[in-house]
Protein backbone atom coordinates (compact mmCIF):
# COMPACT_ATOMS: atom_id res chain seq x y z
CA UNK A 1 0.00 0.00 0.00
CA UNK A 2 2.78 2.43 0.89
CA UNK A 3 4.52 1.72 -2.41
CA UNK A 4 1.34 2.42 -4.41
CA UNK A 5 0.71 5.68 -2.58
CA UNK A 6 4.33 6.77 -3.13
CA UNK A 7 4.15 6.07 -6.87
CA UNK A 8 0.87 7.97 -7.14
CA UNK A 9 2.27 11.00 -5.34
CA UNK A 10 5.37 10.92 -7.53
CA UNK A 11 3.18 10.87 -10.65
CA UNK A 12 1.15 13.87 -9.42
CA UNK A 13 4.31 15.84 -8.66
CA UNK A 14 5.80 15.09 -12.07
CA UNK A 15 2.62 16.16 -13.87
CA UNK A 16 2.58 19.40 -11.89
CA UNK A 17 6.20 20.15 -12.73
CA UNK A 18 5.64 19.50 -16.42
CA UNK A 19 2.65 21.86 -16.42
CA UNK A 20 4.70 24.61 -14.85
CA UNK A 21 7.41 24.17 -17.47
CA UNK A 22 5.05 24.91 -20.37
CA UNK A 23 5.15 28.66 -21.13
CA UNK A 24 1.73 30.20 -21.27
CA UNK A 25 0.25 26.73 -20.85
CA UNK A 26 -1.53 25.03 -18.00
CA UNK A 27 1.09 26.20 -15.51
CA UNK A 28 0.25 29.82 -16.20
CA UNK A 29 -3.45 29.04 -16.13
CA UNK A 30 -3.17 27.31 -12.74
CA UNK A 31 -1.46 30.38 -11.34
CA UNK A 32 -4.30 32.54 -12.73
CA UNK A 33 -1.82 34.89 -14.38
CA UNK A 34 -3.70 37.23 -16.67
CA UNK A 35 -2.46 40.41 -18.31
CA UNK A 36 -4.82 43.35 -17.93
CA UNK A 37 -2.93 45.25 -20.65
CA UNK A 38 -0.35 44.29 -23.24
CA UNK A 39 1.14 46.87 -25.60
CA UNK A 40 3.28 45.41 -28.38
CA UNK A 41 5.56 47.94 -30.07
CA UNK A 42 7.18 47.02 -33.39
CA UNK A 43 10.04 49.33 -34.40
CA UNK A 44 11.61 48.17 -37.70
CA UNK A 45 15.16 49.45 -38.37
CA UNK A 46 15.15 51.61 -35.24
CA UNK A 47 18.68 51.12 -33.86
CA UNK A 48 19.45 47.76 -35.46
CA UNK A 49 18.86 46.33 -38.98
CA UNK A 50 16.02 44.18 -37.65
CA UNK A 51 12.76 44.83 -35.77
CA UNK A 52 12.83 45.90 -32.15
CA UNK A 53 9.87 44.24 -30.40
CA UNK A 54 8.81 45.73 -27.07
CA UNK A 55 6.25 44.18 -24.72
CA UNK A 56 4.77 46.65 -22.20
CA UNK A 57 3.01 44.41 -19.72
CA UNK A 58 0.52 45.17 -16.95
CA UNK A 59 -0.57 42.28 -14.76
CA UNK A 60 -4.19 41.91 -13.75
CA UNK A 61 -4.93 43.29 -10.24
CA UNK A 62 -5.80 39.82 -8.91
CA UNK A 63 -2.34 38.41 -9.74
CA UNK A 64 -0.35 37.79 -6.57
CA UNK A 65 3.14 39.30 -6.53
CA UNK A 66 5.83 38.26 -6.99
CA UNK A 67 4.75 36.35 -10.09
CA UNK A 68 6.92 34.22 -12.36
CA UNK A 69 6.34 35.14 -16.01
CA UNK A 70 7.39 33.19 -19.09
CA UNK A 71 7.28 34.53 -22.64
CA UNK A 72 8.34 32.89 -25.87
CA UNK A 73 10.44 34.88 -28.32
CA UNK A 74 12.09 33.64 -31.53
CA UNK A 75 15.20 31.60 -30.72
CA UNK A 76 16.96 33.41 -33.57
CA UNK A 77 16.60 36.66 -31.60
CA UNK A 78 19.29 35.55 -29.16
CA UNK A 79 19.36 37.16 -25.74
CA UNK A 80 16.65 39.73 -24.94
CA UNK A 81 17.61 43.37 -25.30
CA UNK A 82 15.97 44.16 -21.95
CA UNK A 83 13.94 42.47 -19.23
CA UNK A 84 12.59 44.83 -16.59
CA UNK A 85 9.80 45.65 -14.14
CA UNK A 86 8.10 49.04 -14.00
CA UNK A 87 6.71 51.06 -11.12
CA UNK A 88 3.58 53.25 -11.23
CA UNK A 89 5.66 56.23 -12.41
CA UNK A 90 6.92 54.34 -15.47
CA UNK A 91 10.48 53.91 -14.18
CA UNK A 92 12.02 50.59 -15.20
CA UNK A 93 14.38 48.33 -13.31
CA UNK A 94 16.34 45.53 -14.94
CA UNK A 95 15.74 42.05 -13.51
CA UNK A 96 17.44 38.69 -13.86
CA UNK A 97 16.02 36.18 -16.31
CA UNK A 98 16.66 32.74 -17.75
CA UNK A 99 16.60 31.73 -21.41
CA UNK A 100 15.88 28.19 -22.59
CA UNK A 101 15.71 27.27 -26.28
CA UNK A 102 12.82 24.97 -27.23
CA UNK A 103 12.86 24.43 -30.98
CA UNK A 104 12.17 27.68 -32.81
CA UNK A 105 11.36 29.45 -29.55
CA UNK A 106 13.43 30.73 -26.63
CA UNK A 107 11.55 30.73 -23.33
CA UNK A 108 12.31 33.84 -21.26
CA UNK A 109 11.45 33.46 -17.57
CA UNK A 110 11.65 36.19 -14.95
CA UNK A 111 10.04 37.27 -11.71
CA UNK A 112 7.73 40.29 -11.67
CA UNK A 113 7.83 42.02 -8.30
CA UNK A 114 5.73 44.91 -9.62
CA UNK A 115 2.51 44.87 -11.66
CA UNK A 116 4.30 46.40 -14.66
CA UNK A 117 6.96 44.66 -16.72
CA UNK A 118 8.80 45.10 -20.00
CA UNK A 119 10.49 42.70 -22.40
CA UNK A 120 12.46 43.76 -25.48
CA UNK A 121 14.15 41.75 -28.20
CA UNK A 122 15.45 42.19 -31.74
CA UNK A 123 13.58 40.01 -34.23
CA UNK A 124 15.82 39.16 -37.21
CA UNK A 125 12.76 38.22 -39.27
CA UNK A 126 12.74 41.56 -41.13
CA UNK A 127 13.24 40.75 -44.83
CA UNK A 128 15.08 43.33 -46.98
CA UNK A 129 14.83 42.92 -50.75
CA UNK A 130 16.21 45.98 -52.50
CA UNK A 131 14.02 48.86 -51.35
CA UNK A 132 11.19 46.60 -50.16
CA UNK A 133 10.78 45.58 -46.52
CA UNK A 134 8.61 42.74 -45.24
CA UNK A 135 8.09 41.62 -41.64
CA UNK A 136 5.63 39.31 -39.88
CA UNK A 137 5.21 39.48 -36.11
CA UNK A 138 3.66 36.45 -34.36
CA UNK A 139 2.09 36.47 -30.88
CA UNK A 140 2.24 32.86 -29.60
CA UNK A 141 -0.61 33.21 -27.10
CA UNK A 142 1.41 32.82 -23.91
CA UNK A 143 -1.19 34.53 -21.67
CA UNK A 144 -4.78 35.64 -21.59
CA UNK A 145 -4.97 39.41 -22.12
CA UNK A 146 -7.88 41.69 -21.23
CA UNK A 147 -6.78 44.46 -23.58
CA UNK A 148 -4.05 44.30 -26.23
CA UNK A 149 -2.67 47.12 -28.35
CA UNK A 150 -0.35 46.98 -31.37
CA UNK A 151 1.82 49.97 -32.33
CA UNK A 152 4.14 50.12 -35.35
CA UNK A 153 6.75 52.84 -35.64
CA UNK A 154 7.22 54.12 -39.19
CA UNK A 155 10.98 54.09 -39.87
CA UNK A 156 12.29 57.49 -40.85
CA UNK A 157 12.83 57.52 -44.59
CA UNK A 158 10.26 54.77 -45.12
CA UNK A 159 7.29 55.24 -47.44
CA UNK A 160 4.06 53.40 -48.22
CA UNK A 161 3.92 51.57 -44.90
CA UNK A 162 1.06 49.06 -44.92
CA UNK A 163 -0.03 46.60 -42.26
CA UNK A 164 -2.31 43.60 -42.05
CA UNK A 165 -4.55 43.91 -40.14
CA UNK A 166 -4.78 47.64 -40.92
CA UNK A 167 -3.58 49.87 -38.07
CA UNK A 168 -5.78 52.92 -38.55
CA UNK A 169 -4.81 55.15 -35.62
CA UNK A 170 -1.99 57.53 -36.55
CA UNK A 171 -0.03 59.85 -34.28
CA UNK A 172 3.30 61.68 -34.22
CA UNK A 173 5.64 62.30 -31.31
CA UNK A 174 7.79 65.33 -30.54
CA UNK A 175 10.73 63.89 -32.50
CA UNK A 176 8.63 63.66 -35.64
CA UNK A 177 8.32 59.88 -35.55
CA UNK A 178 5.00 58.55 -36.85
CA UNK A 179 3.20 55.62 -35.24
CA UNK A 180 0.30 53.48 -36.43
CA UNK A 181 -1.73 51.54 -33.89
CA UNK A 182 -4.88 49.59 -33.25
CA UNK A 183 -6.65 48.00 -30.32
CA UNK A 184 -6.64 44.21 -30.62
CA UNK A 185 -8.95 43.75 -27.64
CA UNK A 186 -9.17 40.71 -25.39
CA UNK A 187 -7.30 37.49 -26.15
CA UNK A 188 -7.66 34.06 -24.62
CA UNK A 189 -4.82 31.88 -23.39
CA UNK A 190 -3.39 30.12 -26.44
CA UNK A 191 -4.96 32.57 -28.92
CA UNK A 192 -2.43 33.66 -31.53
CA UNK A 193 -2.33 36.44 -34.09
CA UNK A 194 0.01 37.85 -36.73
CA UNK A 195 0.80 41.40 -37.83
CA UNK A 196 2.34 41.88 -41.27
CA UNK A 197 4.32 45.06 -42.01
CA UNK A 198 5.39 46.13 -45.50
CA UNK A 199 7.09 49.36 -46.54
CA UNK A 200 9.59 50.88 -48.96
CA UNK A 201 12.93 52.35 -47.91
CA UNK A 202 15.80 53.35 -50.19
CA UNK A 203 18.63 53.35 -47.64
CA UNK A 204 19.92 51.17 -44.82
CA UNK A 205 20.01 54.14 -42.44
CA UNK A 206 18.52 53.54 -39.00
CA UNK A 207 15.85 55.69 -37.39
CA UNK A 208 17.99 56.49 -34.36
CA UNK A 209 20.56 58.15 -36.64
CA UNK A 210 18.00 60.79 -37.61
CA UNK A 211 16.81 61.74 -34.14
CA UNK A 212 17.51 65.34 -33.18
CA UNK A 213 18.91 64.43 -29.74
CA UNK A 214 21.62 61.80 -29.71
CA UNK A 215 22.11 59.84 -26.46
CA UNK A 216 25.08 60.81 -24.30
CA UNK A 217 25.19 57.24 -22.97
CA UNK A 218 24.03 53.84 -24.21
CA UNK A 219 20.24 53.56 -24.42
CA UNK A 220 18.91 51.14 -21.79
CA UNK A 221 15.58 50.43 -20.11
CA UNK A 222 16.53 53.09 -17.54
CA UNK A 223 16.89 55.78 -20.22
CA UNK A 224 14.08 58.37 -19.87
CA UNK A 225 11.64 58.11 -22.76
CA UNK A 226 12.68 54.59 -23.84
CA UNK A 227 10.32 52.86 -21.46
CA UNK A 228 7.65 55.54 -21.00
CA UNK A 229 6.75 55.95 -24.67
CA UNK A 230 3.10 55.47 -23.71
CA UNK A 231 3.13 59.11 -22.56
CA UNK A 232 3.98 60.24 -26.09
CA UNK A 233 2.02 57.67 -28.07
CA UNK A 234 -1.52 57.43 -26.74
CA UNK A 235 -3.12 55.52 -29.57
CA UNK A 236 -5.53 53.73 -27.32
CA UNK A 237 -7.52 56.90 -26.75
Amino acid sequence: MIKKITLRLLFIVLVGLLALMVPGGSGAAQQNITLSNLQIDLWPEYDHPSTLVVYRITLAPEVTLPAVLTFRIPAAAGEPNAVAVRDVNGSAFNVAYTREVQGEWAVITFQATLPGAQLEYYDPGLEINGTSRHYIYHWPGDYAVSSALIIVQNPLGATDLQTLPPLTNRTQDQSGLVYFGQEIGAMQLGQTFDVTVNYEKETADLTVDFLNVQPSAPVTTDTPGRVAINEAVELAK
